[in-house]
């Protein structure tokens, strides 16, 4: 039982990194755990303090039908919260065109070019990195994120994180390696954020800016499959 205790913790911090700022457990499933973590008091008092401190009491005593309504208004309150806050105007999506040459070639100026961005790092927070893809030009699957979160913009490779070392360890039960395939995301920096702690989904107009520089990856790489994340 340790063992799901430790994965429920972890799943838990993942969804509060992801931006989730609620989720639904009830007394009854908290006292469940109880039963099952008696010999590790330490452990299920961090499981009950990521419950707790993830519910506000409106809503852990909400009915299921309310607290459904909650989350599908949810993502789209978080949008609408981030465009406001944004208030910018984007420039116009960037042209690509890809020079003449093998794949390397071409995979080194798109990078290049995203990395040079003025806009991409107009807004990547300061003292952190703009994330382009990483993998295998030859790769038959590709992998797309959304978007880069704090370790991302640390390290300046995609899915690096803990999301990242399950994926990793998705990839590995598919029976390849991480090395054999590709893995980006539709962003090229972390949408911004005042702290560290949490990430947001991007808007339309900072993926619509973003959106040339994914598909000219997608035609270095030309993978027979992709797999939406």
């Amino acid at each position: 039982m340790k063992e799901q205790l430790i994965a429920i913790v972890d799943a838990l911090k993942r969804l509060r990194k992801s931006g989730v700022s609620h989720v639904s457990v009830s007394d009854s499933s908290i006292q469940a755990l109880a039963k099952y973590a008696r010999s590790s008091t330490e452990l299920f008092a961090e499981v009950k303090a990521e419950v707790r401190s993830s519910i506000p009491d409106h809503i852990r005593t909400a009915s299921a039908e309310d607290f459904k309504k909650v989350m599908e208004h949810a993502p789209q309150a978080a949008r609408e919260a981030a465009k406001r806050k944004e208030g910018r105007k984007f420039p116009p999506a960037p042209i690509v065109e890809l020079p003449e040459g093998d794949k390397q070639t071409r995979w080194d100026w798109l990078r290049e070019k995203v990395l040079s961005c003025p806009t991409c790092n107009a807004h990547k927070r300061d003292g952190y990195k703009v994330v382009f893809g990483a993998g295998n030009l030859d790769a038959d699957i590709f992998f797309c994120g959304e978007a880069p979160g704090a370790d991302e913009e640390e390290q300046g490779e995609p899915f690096v994180g803990k999301a990242g070392q399950l994926l990793t360890r998705m990839i590995a039960a598919m029976g390849t390696k991480r090395e054999e395939v590709y893995i980006s995301n539709i962003m090229n920096w972390r949408p911004e954020m005042p702290t560290r702690v949490n990430n947001r989904p991007p808007t339309e107009e900072e993926m619509g800016f973003c959106l040339p520089y994914l598909k000219a990856q997608l035609d270095v790489v030309q993978p027979k499959v992709i797999v939406a994340l």
